[in-house]
């Protein structure tokens, strides 16, 4: 995930907790991760250890999810992408506590902001 973290520190915010018990990654309105910044931030070294059939489940779910997100923001949004919380740490409110903090950030401002999740508890 470092390649997201490089990412999101440039056209995001990012939210630490507990000394790296969980990570939030906000993108602001405008940026989406594309090929060219896959390349850019390392994200493409990341996918060369995956097999043939790994990586177009990959890029087929990135696909998936930014045709799902296009008609869903009707404007310009945040992008909570991803939130990850170390397992020993799972049920303790630290996702919660990234999630919260973060929106009262971007609710400060008035924008919207959408979370895409493989979890319907998510």
């Amino acid at each position: 995930m470092a390649f997201r973290l490089r990412y999101g520190l440039k056209y995001g915010t990012v939210l630490v907790a507990g000394g790296g018990a969980g990570v939030a990654i906000f993108l602001a309105p405008g940026h989406q991760m594309g090929p060219k910044d896959l390349l850019l931030y390392g994200g493409l070294s990341a996918m060369l250890p995956c097999t043939k059939a790994q990586r177009e489940r990959i890029m087929g779910f990135n696909d998936f999810a930014d045709a799902i997100a296009a008609p869903a923001a009707e404007r310009p949004c945040w992008h909570l992408s991803p939130i990850c919380v170390e397992p020993s740490s799972r049920g303790k409110g630290v996702g919660k506590a990234l999630v919260a903090y973060g929106l009262a950030q971007i609710q400060a401002v008035s924008q919207p902001c959408y979370l895409e999740t493989q979890s319907e508890k998510n």
